[in-house]
């Protein structure tokens, strides 16, 4: 189902450029740059990248990942560590072995903007082999000691995730501008004055927030790809309303 979608919007996506695809490829570096959304690693940080190349894991999914690998392996073990390397390798783009191949060969890796996000991947991979630790420790122990690993991991898992986020007011209603819009799903609505820098998506972050009250089709979005035709109505509208 994913395919056919992506099959029919093809010539409107287009392809990624390598200069851009590039630019959100990885490098070893970036798993040690934090996100300033991270609680505990604020300040872990080399100030060599941001946004999606911040990769950093964390202390506690490494740690338990790789107690994840301890001897006599299994199958599924060796699996997962496996794909895990394999997602790595993805992670770093352009910069890796692999992505390379897949950019040139399989058109669906040519409309991939930010590959540094296959890190995700790496995280689950981690995430499988750190519940093989924790099973194994756990069948090692009884009652009590078993209770108490449980706890000491689970306090341990998300105080290393503990966000901080920096929140801010919004509307709690749509303006009642939008009342007459409700219910008409097959108007088509644009939010003027369009910011005068098309690449400028964050302008259309509230007007999409208020489109959950009238569900309107929308010329205004927010998105990790600019179509032309929005370049075009932003040039056309310049300065609007003009004789």
């Amino acid at each position: 189902p994913l395919a056919a979608v992506y099959s029919a919007y093809g010539e409107q996506r287009g392809d990624r450029a390598p200069i851009i695809v590039s630019s959100f490829s990885g490098v070893p570096r970036d798993y040690l740059e934090s996100t300033d959304r991270r609680a505990l690693y604020q300040n872990v940080t080399l100030g060599k990248a941001t946004g999606e190349r911040q990769l950093f894991p964390g202390v506690v999914p490494p740690i338990l990942g790789f107690a994840g690998l301890a001897l006599p392996f299994s199958p599924r073990r060796l699996a997962a560590a496996g794909a895990g390397l394999v997602a790595l390798d993805g992670s770093f783009g352009l910069n890796g072995v692999w992505y390379r191949y897949a950019y040139e060969a399989l058109p669906p890796f040519q409309s991939i903007r930010v590959p540094a996000r296959f890190a995700m991947l790496v995280g689950l991979s981690m995430a499988i082999l750190a519940g093989a630790a924790a099973t194994r420790w756990s069948t090692q122990l009884s009652g009590r000691r078993r209770a108490a690993l449980a706890a000491l991991l689970t306090c341990a898992l998300m105080a290393d995730a503990w966000p901080a986020l920096k929140l801010v007011p919004v509307w709690r209603d749509a303006p009642p501008i939008y009342d007459p819009l409700r219910g008409h799903t097959d108007a088509v609505l644009i939010e003027l004055p369009l910011h005068p820098v098309p690449e400028s998506f964050p302008h259309n972050i509230p007007t999409m927030y208020f489109s959950i009250w009238h569900w309107a089709r929308m010329v205004n979005g927010y998105s990790g790809h600019l179509p032309e035709n929005y370049s075009e109505i932003v040039t056309a509208l310049e300065g609007f309303p003009t004789e």
